[in-house]
C-alpha cells in the first residue's frame, strides 16, 4: 500500500461551491484529472457546536482543506480555509489578532499594547437588557471634545445643581 496515495485521497484542497440553507454543510469543488468534480454535502469543523455555538460561514469560491472520512470525498469534513494571494494574512505580528471583513471593517487586538481597536465602516450598535457601564482609568472621549456637564455639583447656597464640567468624560459637538 502506497501511503502517499492514501493521504492524497484523504486530504484535499478545494473551493466552496455551495452552502446549505442552514449554513451547516457545504459542497466543495476539486480539480481532478478529468476536470472539476464536486463533493457531497460536507460538515464543517467549528470552534463550538454545543450549548454555545460559533458561526462564520465560508464564501463561495473560498479555498478550503477537506479531510475525507474514507478515500471518498462524498463523506468528509472541512477543517479550515487557506490563505490565498487575494486574501493574505492582515498582520504578520504574532501579538495581533485581527478580523478584517469584506466591507473594510476591522477588529484588532494587540496583546503587547493591551489595545482593542475597532474600525467600522458603518454603524456600531450596543444593545443591552440591563445597564451598560464604561469604566476607564483614563479619559472617555466622544468626537475629541471638551468636558461634559455632569450635574453632580450642587450649590451650597441655593441647593440647585451647578454646572460641573467633567475632566474624564469629554464630548464634542457634531
Amino acid at each position: 500500500m502506497n501511503i502517499d496515495a492514501v493521504f492524497s485521497q484523504l486530504i484535499q484542497v478545494g473551493r466552496v461551491s455551495e452552502m446549505a440553507e442552514d449554513g451547516s454543510r457545504y459542497k466543495v469543488a476539486f480539480d481532478g484529472d478529468d476536470g472539476e468534480y464536486l463533493s457531497g454535502w460536507l460538515q464543517v469543523l467549528t470552534q463550538r457546536a454545543g450549548d454555545d455555538v460559533a458561526t462564520w460561514n465560508y464564501d463561495v469560491g473560498e479555498q478550503v482543506l477537506v479531510l475525507a472520512m474514507a478515500p471518498n470525498l462524498a463523506v468528509g469534513v472541512i477543517v479550515g480555509a487557506l490563505y490565498q494571494a487575494s486574501s493574505a494574512p492582515v498582520s504578520t505580528d504574532a501579538n495581533i489578532h485581527t478580523t478584517k471583513y469584506k466591507d473594510g471593517t476591522e477588529v484588532s487586538y494587540n496583546r503587547d499594547m493591551h489595545e482593542l481597536t475597532i474600525n467600522a465602516v458603518g454603524d456600531i450598535s450596543v444593545n443591552a437588557v440591563g445597564d451598560v457601564n464604561v469604566n476607564a482609568t483614563g479619559q472617555v472621549k466622544l468626537n475629541d471634545g471638551a468636558g461634559v456637564v455632569t450635574g453632580e455639583c450642587v450649590c451650597a447656597f441655593t441647593g440647585a445643581p451647578h454646572l460641573d464640567v467633567s475632566t474624564v468624560v469629554l464630548a464634542g459637538k457634531t
